[in-house]
Protein backbone atom coordinates (compact mmCIF):
# COMPACT_ATOMS: atom_id res chain seq x y z
CA UNK A 1 0.00 0.00 0.00
CA UNK A 2 1.12 3.29 -0.95
CA UNK A 3 1.94 6.10 1.87
CA UNK A 4 0.72 9.29 1.43
CA UNK A 5 3.99 10.88 0.47
CA UNK A 6 4.01 8.27 -2.28
CA UNK A 7 1.09 9.42 -3.56
CA UNK A 8 1.85 12.88 -3.88
CA UNK A 9 5.71 12.30 -4.70
CA UNK A 10 7.02 13.54 -2.25
CA UNK A 11 10.12 13.48 0.35
CA UNK A 12 9.46 13.27 3.93
CA UNK A 13 10.75 16.88 4.32
CA UNK A 14 9.01 18.45 1.50
CA UNK A 15 8.01 22.37 2.12
CA UNK A 16 4.37 23.71 2.48
CA UNK A 17 4.96 24.74 -1.42
CA UNK A 18 6.26 21.66 -2.46
CA UNK A 19 3.04 19.65 -0.94
CA UNK A 20 0.79 22.70 -2.70
CA UNK A 21 2.41 21.94 -6.31
CA UNK A 22 1.69 18.56 -5.63
CA UNK A 23 -1.70 18.82 -5.07
CA UNK A 24 -2.38 21.33 -8.18
CA UNK A 25 0.04 18.98 -10.41
CA UNK A 26 -2.04 15.55 -8.84
CA UNK A 27 -5.57 17.37 -9.31
CA UNK A 28 -4.70 18.51 -13.13
CA UNK A 29 -3.39 14.97 -13.75
CA UNK A 30 -6.37 12.99 -12.44
CA UNK A 31 -9.26 15.41 -11.97
CA UNK A 32 -11.41 12.45 -10.76
CA UNK A 33 -9.76 12.00 -7.55
CA UNK A 34 -9.92 15.47 -6.51
CA UNK A 35 -12.02 14.69 -3.13
CA UNK A 36 -9.41 12.07 -2.20
CA UNK A 37 -6.47 14.37 -2.73
CA UNK A 38 -7.90 17.05 -1.18
CA UNK A 39 -7.95 14.70 2.08
CA UNK A 40 -4.39 14.03 1.60
CA UNK A 41 -3.52 18.03 1.17
CA UNK A 42 -5.21 18.53 4.52
CA UNK A 43 -3.28 15.82 6.34
CA UNK A 44 -0.39 17.77 5.00
CA UNK A 45 -0.73 21.30 5.52
CA UNK A 46 -1.50 20.74 9.30
CA UNK A 47 0.82 20.26 10.98
CA UNK A 48 -0.58 18.31 13.76
CA UNK A 49 -1.94 16.37 11.52
CA UNK A 50 1.29 15.44 9.57
CA UNK A 51 2.83 15.08 12.91
CA UNK A 52 0.58 12.24 13.96
CA UNK A 53 0.36 10.62 10.02
CA UNK A 54 4.46 10.82 10.47
CA UNK A 55 4.59 9.12 13.70
CA UNK A 56 2.44 6.63 12.55
CA UNK A 57 3.94 6.16 9.33
CA UNK A 58 7.65 6.00 10.62
CA UNK A 59 6.46 4.41 13.76
CA UNK A 60 8.88 6.64 16.30
CA UNK A 61 7.15 8.71 19.61
CA UNK A 62 5.39 12.20 18.34
CA UNK A 63 7.94 13.92 20.69
CA UNK A 64 10.68 13.33 17.81
CA UNK A 65 9.02 15.14 15.11
CA UNK A 66 8.47 17.92 15.76
CA UNK A 67 8.87 19.32 12.33
CA UNK A 68 6.17 21.85 11.29
CA UNK A 69 6.32 23.40 7.90
CA UNK A 70 8.74 25.50 7.77
CA UNK A 71 8.36 29.51 7.27
CA UNK A 72 8.19 30.97 3.68
CA UNK A 73 10.51 32.86 1.84
CA UNK A 74 9.36 35.61 -0.63
CA UNK A 75 9.20 33.66 -3.82
CA UNK A 76 7.39 31.05 -2.13
CA UNK A 77 5.04 33.00 -0.69
CA UNK A 78 4.26 34.67 -4.20
CA UNK A 79 4.12 30.88 -5.82
CA UNK A 80 2.12 30.22 -2.98
CA UNK A 81 -0.41 32.67 -3.66
CA UNK A 82 -0.87 31.95 -6.95
CA UNK A 83 -1.31 28.12 -5.76
CA UNK A 84 -3.87 29.86 -3.40
CA UNK A 85 -5.81 31.55 -6.55
CA UNK A 86 -5.64 28.73 -8.72
CA UNK A 87 -7.30 26.58 -5.85
CA UNK A 88 -9.94 28.93 -4.89
CA UNK A 89 -10.95 28.91 -9.27
CA UNK A 90 -11.06 25.06 -9.20
CA UNK A 91 -13.20 25.12 -5.64
CA UNK A 92 -15.85 27.59 -7.39
CA UNK A 93 -15.69 25.48 -10.94
CA UNK A 94 -16.30 21.90 -9.00
CA UNK A 95 -18.95 23.49 -6.75
CA UNK A 96 -20.91 25.07 -9.90
CA UNK A 97 -21.34 21.17 -10.68
CA UNK A 98 -23.85 20.31 -8.10
CA UNK A 99 -26.45 22.37 -10.72
CA UNK A 100 -25.91 19.30 -13.19
CA UNK A 101 -26.23 16.81 -10.66
CA UNK A 102 -29.41 15.18 -9.09
CA UNK A 103 -27.28 12.42 -7.39
CA UNK A 104 -27.64 13.22 -3.67
CA UNK A 105 -24.77 11.38 -2.34
CA UNK A 106 -22.89 13.32 -4.97
CA UNK A 107 -24.08 16.58 -3.91
CA UNK A 108 -23.30 15.50 -0.31
CA UNK A 109 -19.80 14.73 -1.32
CA UNK A 110 -19.62 17.78 -3.00
CA UNK A 111 -20.63 19.88 -0.03
CA UNK A 112 -18.16 18.73 2.14
CA UNK A 113 -14.95 18.46 -0.28
CA UNK A 114 -15.85 22.04 -0.62
CA UNK A 115 -15.98 22.78 3.23
CA UNK A 116 -12.62 20.88 3.39
CA UNK A 117 -10.91 22.92 0.74
CA UNK A 118 -11.97 26.09 2.06
CA UNK A 119 -10.89 25.30 5.64
CA UNK A 120 -7.71 24.45 3.62
CA UNK A 121 -7.51 27.64 1.91
CA UNK A 122 -8.27 29.47 5.27
CA UNK A 123 -5.30 28.10 6.83
CA UNK A 124 -2.94 28.66 3.62
CA UNK A 125 -4.13 32.25 3.27
CA UNK A 126 -2.76 32.18 7.13
CA UNK A 127 0.74 31.00 6.11
CA UNK A 128 0.66 33.87 3.62
CA UNK A 129 -0.41 36.76 6.54
CA UNK A 130 2.09 35.28 8.93
CA UNK A 131 4.78 35.50 6.31
CA UNK A 132 4.15 39.22 6.53
CA UNK A 133 3.87 39.51 10.00
CA UNK A 134 7.23 38.13 10.74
Amino acid sequence: MKNLYSIFNLNYDASLLDVCKAYQKKCMEMPSFIFYYTKILKIFINPFYKLFYDSLLFQVDIRLLMLFPKSLNEDDEYELAMIIFYMESLKDYIYDSKYFSSNKRYLLLLENWYDELENILISLKGYIQNFYLS
